[in-house]
């Protein structure tokens, strides 16, 4: 299969091997959960709109029918009701993965949706929670949730960051030389990341657009990448 970017070259992982209970820091919407769809297809009911996928994958665009920002409508319908959290469904994969992790590394879910600066402190305990049960009735393994996540997530100790956002994974790469940064990869971020991230797709030479749409391909060779180095 062609791929893109060939001449990017991942991180060596070998030092993780030097670190006693090393820590993956791992972000939660679009690495653990399809928030992104979620949204989009609830905005879509909520306005009688069909809003063209191909034209919304960057990071916060602004949805030309409504004349909002894709945030601004996060925002509103999650002060409306919380609980569309409780349906939004998992990414494929990720169970199986975290649940193989945890036997190797200890891991901190870091996510913005429990950023303090966008939701009051009731519903910031309420997504909190909310957030907690999901991960348990998905089985995905979590040995920390951090709350609030601050802006800059690298202020968050981890040795590994797994996360679809180009600026988080900058600043966990930027904070330490030693920190590995994974970025997920999703449609939205194939087109515009760190030339220092590790991306599965570099890991087994495939095109950068299969893995973005293969979430069981992905997780499977993030995690067995995570655990071999460490052999």
């Amino acid at each position: 299969m062609k791929n893109l970017y060939t001449e990017h070259k991942n991180p060596d992982l070998s030092h993780l091997r030097e670190i006693d209970n090393p820590t993956i820091g791992l972000d939660f919407d679009g690495v653990l959960s399809s928030t992104r769809e979620h949204f989009l297809n609830e905005i879509e009911n909520m306005y009688n709109v069909k809003i063209n996928r191909e034209l919304h994958m960057g990071s916060n665009p602004v949805i030309p029918q409504i004349g909002k920002s894709f945030g601004t409508l996060i925002e509103e319908i999650v002060n409306h009701n919380t609980d569309i959290y409780s349906s939004i469904p998992p990414i494929k994969g990720c169970s199986e993965a975290t649940n193989r992790l945890k036997e190797y590394y200890k891991i901190k879910i870091i996510t913005h949706r429990v950023h303090d600066d966008w939701l009051d402190n009731e519903k910031l305990n309420e997504v909190k929670n909310l957030s907690i049960n999901w991960l348990i009735d998905n089985d995905i393994y979590f040995d920390e949730f951090v709350c609030p996540t601050p802006e800059n997530k690298s202020e968050i100790p981890a040795n590994v960051y797994i996360d679809d956002r180009k600026g988080n994974i900058d600043n966990v790469l930027n904070k330490q030389k030693n920190n590995v940064g994974i970025l997920y990869i999703r449609p939205h971020n194939i087109t515009d990341f760190p030339w220092n991230a590790w991306l599965a797709s570099s890991e087994k030479q495939l095109d950068i657009k299969y893995v973005a749409n293969n979430d069981v391909t992905q997780w499977k060779i993030i995690s067995d990448s995570l655990i071999n180095c460490l052999d």
